[in-house]
């Protein structure tokens, strides 16, 4: 085993693998590279850090495949929106996350969610950030 507690095996340059163990074996000084490195560790429907963590915004074809942003989501005045951006979820004044993140940490509008959420990758450095805001470790 080496100093970072991972197993030292020699490796051909071709060998299938020897990629993935070359890049295990990289430092682990990065926060990011601190992680757990199986995603499947970062479990999305028990979480909800990333509900509270960034800001989140709605298109007009968010809108339409789901009215009821029309109805929680601010309208982002004319000169502030992009073809990804016209309605702001979160945050905004009173609301300490998502308005659609259920108390079991459940999206209300999960088949219908915004492209921003449907981008969003469990494990990913972005995922890891909101969790270590809102103090959650990987299960």
């Amino acid at each position: 085993m080496s100093a970072q507690g991972r197993q030292d095996t020699p490796a051909l340059p071709n060998e299938p693998g020897s990629a993935l163990r070359a890049w295990q074996k990289q430092p682990t000084s990065h926060p990011l590279t601190q992680m757990n490195r199986d995603p499947t560790e970062y479990d999305c429907t028990q979480c909800g850090a990333c509900c509270r963590s960034f800001p989140i915004f709605a298109s007009e074809a968010d809108a339409v495949r789901e009215p009821s942003i029309r109805q929680e989501a601010r309208l982002l005045a004319e000169h502030l929106q992009a073809e990804d951006k016209a309605y702001q979820l979160f945050p905004l004044p009173f609301q300490t996350r998502c308005p659609y993140l259920k108390d079991d940490e459940l999206c209300r509008i999960y088949a219908s969610r915004p492209s921003v959420c449907r981008r969003f990758e469990a494990g990913s450095a972005q995922c890891i950030e909101a969790r270590r805001r809102q103090g959650i470790e990987a299960s």
